[in-house]
């Protein structure tokens, strides 16, 4: 009785109800598209509002490689030491800069 089970499933479903809008979910996309808006070699799809909804997130078209296909990334004359070391450099900036982790 104390730990009051049923309060804590009313408070996870609010948490998880909250995390299923993906209004939210593109605003926490524009912001964080406007924190890394000066970091070099970096970006983020932006939100297409007119397109977007409660149940719909809709962005802008990212090209890219797979990231498990590094003979691809080889091959599009990406240097992968660079590479790697730029990932973390955007990753740390991001998490201890920004204070976004996903």
């Amino acid at each position: 009785r104390r730990l009051r089970p049923i309060d804590v499933i009313e408070h996870f479903e609010g948490v998880v109800m909250g995390e299923l809008d993906l209004r939210l979910e593109a605003s926490a996309a524009n912001e964080f598209a406007d924190s890394t808006a000066k970091d070099e070699g970096f970006g983020v799809p932006s939100v297409h509002w007119d397109l977007s909804a409660r149940r719909v997130m809709t962005l802008s078209w990212a090209e890219g490689l797979p990231m498990h296909d590094v003979a691809a990334i080889k091959a599009a004359g990406f240097d992968t030491n660079l590479l790697g070391t730029r990932v973390l450099q955007l990753f740390l900036n991001q998490a201890l800069r920004d204070g976004y982790f996903h």
